[in-house]
């Protein structure tokens, strides 16, 4: 059986510092581009048996989980244990502002030595703990291949516990997960143990940029648009 975890496409209204990005919307929908990007997991998918998908319930990952099913024809199901990393009082802030309003947490939380929490918030194992119901579901669901659409950082939470590492290591796989990546995770009914077999792979984005350029394509609100070359990837 194969999990496929995927991160959620490109939002609208991202705001970037050197150190990562925030949303000025607490729960924007796709932009342009992942519309795009979404697609070609579709395309990337479509022979891989996938029988059922598992979102979280925000916005940009639903969306994502929709364009994908288009090649899919999947049974979806929406779950809020798959949501982000709750960062707490940090939710809306940039790394640079955390790093003016809290520099001993910012400094400690730089190291990546301890599976620290956001204040507030939860830590890489509390995410874990919540997300186990949903891999048990998988995994005793009648062995169907599965694909899971969640979020960066939750993504990378989902490897540490498949790899039964600290949780203090996800900052180091994947740097960063990149948007409609896939990590693949292989279950060997036999050990009834979980390997991961990839990890960030984004091969099928440039292979079908063309592809989806040529084929004017509907974003979430219905809307038929035209793509440039110029729009994709390169930013």
């Amino acid at each position: 059986m194969d999990i496929f975890l995927i991160r959620h496409a490109q939002a609208r209204n991202r705001i970037s510092d050197h150190r990562g990005l925030k949303y000025d919307h607490p729960d924007p929908e796709l932009s342009e581009e992942g519309v795009l990007q979404a697609g070609s997991v579709g395309e990337r998918l479509r022979s891989a048996g996938v029988s059922v998908i598992y979102t979280s319930d925000l916005r940009r990952t639903r969306q994502t989980a929709e364009i994908i099913n288009e090649s899919l024809k999947a049974k979806v199901e929406i779950r809020e244990e798959l949501r982000e990393i709750n960062m707490g009082k940090y939710e809306k802030k940039s790394w640079a502002e955390i790093e003016r309003e809290d520099p001993d947490y910012y400094r400690e939380w730089l190291k990546h030595l301890n599976d620290l929490p956001y204040p507030d918030g939860e830590s890489g194992a509390d995410v874990a703990r919540r997300c186990e119901g949903v891999i048990s579901e998988i995994i005793d669901g009648g062995r169907q291949n599965a694909a899971v659409v969640t979020h960066g950082g939750t993504l990378r939470i989902l490897l540490c516990y498949f790899l039964g590492i600290g949780y203090e290591k996800r900052f180091f796989l994947g740097e960063p997960i990149e948007n409609c990546s896939i990590s693949q995770v292989k279950y060997d009914e036999v050990k009834g143990a979980l390997c991961v077999h990839s990890v960030n792979d984004t091969g099928h984005l440039r292979e079908n940029a063309r592809r989806f350029i040529e084929t004017p394509k509907q974003n979430p609100s219905g809307q038929k648009r035209s793509w440039r070359r110029e729009d994709l990837y390169e930013r």
